[in-house]
């Protein structure tokens, strides 16, 4: 974990791993069987062992963002380059010119004699 190795830690298992993190409680209750001498499970011992570890929550979401990043940014693309090309399609789509222009008609026949009668298109 401390030394990010993603080989070891999968995105499945970083998931897990952040599922399951302790409360500041259920940390300090592991702090305080330590403190007493008592044999702590092995998760109470995992518990222990990330609370030393420096910003370890921040560190772990982090790294689960770095894992998916390429699929966001896939994701972004796909739906950048829809955009793009509804884009396209509506400026050079006459039909879209004509409703567009039937709107601004109406418009200014609604608004007519007044400030924004006679709106330019």
């Amino acid at each position: 974990l401390i030394e990010m190795d993603e080989d070891t830690v999968t995105r499945d298992v970083l998931e897990a791993i952040i599922s399951i993190n302790p409360t500041p409680e259920e940390v300090e209750q592991v702090k305080e069987a330590e403190a007493s001498d008592l044999k702590l499970s092995a998760p109470a011992a995992f518990f222990l062992m990330t609370s030393r570890i420096p910003r370890y929550q921040a560190r772990l979401q982090c790294w689960l963002l770095k894992l998916r990043f390429p699929g966001l940014i896939d994701t972004v693309q796909e739906e950048l380059t829809l955009l793009r090309d509804v884009s396209t399609q509506l400026r050079s789509s006459q039909p879209f010119r004509r409703v567009l222009r039937a709107i601004l008609d109406l418009g200014n026949v609604l608004n007519a004699g007044a400030r924004l009668g006679g709106a330019m298109g």
